[in-house]
C-alpha cells in the first residue's frame, strides 16, 4: 500500500511540477510538407508585418546565400564575415559607384537588424536549425580537412583537431537554416544542428519555404563532432547550441587572462597583465583562441628574456597591445595608422587585408589574423608573430640609438648591410630593409637551428647584427 501511495505521489507531484526540460522541436524526420507548412504558420503574422521594402530586402539576402562572393563583388554576409561584424570600419568609397554599394549594404544591414525586433519572430517553443558551413565561413580550405589520396575522406588528424578546438565561436553574419533539415546552402561539408532556446527572435525568409535566419552577433557553443558519409563522401555533423554572445566572450577574456599570466611569470614583470588580446568574433573563435595560446607560449620561450622585456615595454609606454583576431585586418582599427586621410584610409585598408599580421608603428600595435591564407591550424605559429616582434625591436632599437632615428634599420649601417644581402634569405626579405630585418629577426629566433645556420652562411652581416641587439 505504501509503495502505491508512493507512485501515486510521484506522478501528481510531476504533474503538479514538471520537469524544466526544454521541449525542443526536431522536424527532420517528421512530414516534410507537414513541417514545412507549421513553419510558414507559424510565422504568418510576421510575414504580413512586412512592407515592400523589407520584403525586398529579404529576397536579395535569400538569393546571396549561394552566391559567390568577394572584395570586388561583396554581399551582405560576405562583409559582415571579414569585417568581423563591423561594417562601420568599411571604408566609404571613393567613387560615387563604391559609395553606392556600401551605402546599399549598410542599408540592408539596418533593414534586417530591424526584423529582429519584431515581437512575431520571437519563438515560443525552442527548435533545432539545420545549416551547412563551409570553408568560408571559417576561412579555411576544404581541401586542408581530406586527405591527399582521398578527397572523399576526412583526415583523422584534423578531425581530432577540430573535436579537441572547436568549441565556442560567434556569429558575426547573418546565418540561415531550415528546421526540417532542408539546408539552403548548396554547398558545406561542416552540416550544423543548431538548438535554438525558446524566445529567441528569427526572421523568416520566405513565405513558401521554412528557412529562417539566425541574428549575427550571436554566441554558440559546441557540444559533439561526428563523422557521417554524405553521397559518397564524408562530411563532419556539429552539434550547436545558440548562446548569448557574453558567454563566449567571457571565455575568450578567459583565455586572455591565461596568456598574459603566462608572460608575467616569464618576464616577472606585473604591467604586461593586458598585453595579449584575443579580439575574436567568428565561428571558429576558440581554434585561433587555441592556437594563440600556443603560438604565445613558444614565443616568450624563444626570444631571450631581457629582449622580450625591453620589446613589451616599448609597446606598454604608449598602451599598446598584441591583439589576435580572426578577420580581416584591413578592417581593424589598432591596425590602421591614425591621421590618415579618406583616399590613403582607403587604400590603405586594401594593401593591409592582404596582412598576415601587422606593426602599427604610430600605435604600438601589433595585430596578428588567425585567419590568414586560410589555412587555421596551420599559419599560426609562433614565426608570424616572431617577424611582428622584429619590427617592435627595429622601432625600438632606432629610437634609443644615438642617431635617434624611427627605425634601427633606416641607418646608413644597416643600410650597407642591407644592399649587401637583401637577397640572400628569402623573396620577402628582399621586399624592403624593414622586412628584411624583422624576417632576419624572425630567422635568429625561429628556434630552428636549421633557419639560424641559413641566415649565418647566407648573411653572414645581417646575423652579427641581430645578435649584437
Amino acid at each position: 500500500m505504501k509503495v502505491i501511495l508512493g507512485i501515486v505521489t510521484v506522478i501528481v507531484m510531476g504533474l503538479v511540477f514538471p520537469n524544466n526540460v526544454e521541449a525542443i522541436r526536431d522536424y527532420k524526420n517528421k512530414d516534410y510538407d507537414e513541417a514545412v507548412d507549421e513553419i510558414i504558420s507559424e510565422f504568418e503574422s510576421f510575414r504580413d508585418e512586412l512592407t515592400e521594402r523589407e520584403e525586398d530586402t529579404l529576397r536579395i539576402f535569400e538569393n546571396n546565400i549561394n552566391k559567390a562572393s568577394s572584395a570586388a563583388d561583396p554581399h551582405l554576409n560576405y562583409l559582415l564575415r571579414v569585417t568581423g561584424g563591423h561594417l562601420e570600419s568599411l571604408p566609404v568609397g571613393l567613387t560615387p559607384e563604391e559609395i553606392l554599394k556600401v551605402s546599399t549594404i549598410k542599408t540592408e544591414n539596418r533593414t534586417i537588424e530591424e526584423l529582429f525586433r519584431r515581437e512575431t519572430g520571437r519563438i515560443k517553443e525552442g527548435l533545432f536549425l539545420y545549416s551547412s558551413l563551409s570553408s568560408t565561413d571559417f576561412f579555411m580550405p576544404e581541401s586542408t580537412f581530406y586527405t591527399q589520396d582521398n578527397p572523399n575522406l576526412l583526415s583523422e588528424d584534423r578531425i581530432r583537431y577540430l573535436r579537441d578546438n572547436l568549441k565556442y565561436g560567434v556569429s558575426s553574419d547573418f546565418l540561415t537554416g531550415s528546421p526540417v533539415g532542408d539546408e539552403p546552402q548548396a554547398t558545406g561539408f561542416l552540416k550544423y544542428r543548431i538548438k535554438i532556446p525558446p524566445n529567441t527572435h528569427l526572421v523568416h525568409l520566405n513565405d513558401a519555404m521554412d528557412y529562417l535566419v539566425i541574428n549575427k552577433g550571436t554566441g554558440m557553443e559546441v557540444k559533439s563532432i561526428r563523422v557521417a558519409t554524405e553521397k559518397g563522401k564524408q562530411i563532419i555533423i556539429v552539434e550547436a547550441e545558440l548562446v548569448s554572445k557574453e558567454i563566449v566572450d567571457s571565455r575568450i577574456t578567459e583565455i586572455s587572462r591565461n596568456i598574459n599570466e603566462g608572460v608575467i611569470a616569464t618576464t616577472e614583470n606585473t604591467k604586461f597583465k593586458d598585453i595579449f588580446k584575443l579580439d575574436l568574433t567568428g565561428r571558429g573563435a576558440s581554434l585561433i583562441a587555441e592556437q594563440a595560446t600556443d603560438m604565445v607560449n613558444k614565443f616568450i620561450e624563444l626570444i631571450p628574456k631581457n629582449l622580450l622585456n625591453q620589446g613589451l615595454e616599448f609597446i606598454n609606454e604608449k598602451q599598446g597591445k598584441i591583439i589576435f583576431v580572426d578577420r580581416l585586418l584591413g578592417y581593424v582599427d589598432e591596425a590602421i595608422p591614425a591621421g590618415i586621410s579618406l583616399p590613403e584610409k582607403h587604400s590603405e585598408v586594401n594593401r593591409i587585408n592582404k596582412s598576415a599580421g601587422r606593426y602599427n608603428i604610430t600605435k604600438r600595435m601589433i595585430v596578428i589574423n588567425g585567419h590568414a591564407s586560410g589555412s587555421a591550424g596551420k599559419e599560426m605559429d609562433s614565426e608570424r608573430l616572431s617577424h611582428e616582434f622584429g619590427h617592435v625591436i627595429d622601432n625600438m632599437k632606432g629610437l634609443s640609438s644615438s642617431s635617434k632615428v624611427e627605425l634601427i634599420s633606416s641607418t646608413a649601417e644597416f643600410q650597407d648591410i642591407y644592399n649587401e644581402e637583401k637577397n640572400n634569405i628569402n623573396e620577402y626579405a628582399g621586399t624592403n630593409k624593414e622586412e628584411f630585418f624583422a624576417e632576419a629577426f624572425r630567422f635568429f629566433y625561429s628556434g630552428l637551428e636549421s633557419n639560424k645556420n641559413l641566415l649565418k652562411e647566407q648573411a653572414p652581416r645581417t646575423y652579427e647584427f641581430i645578435k649584437k641587439l
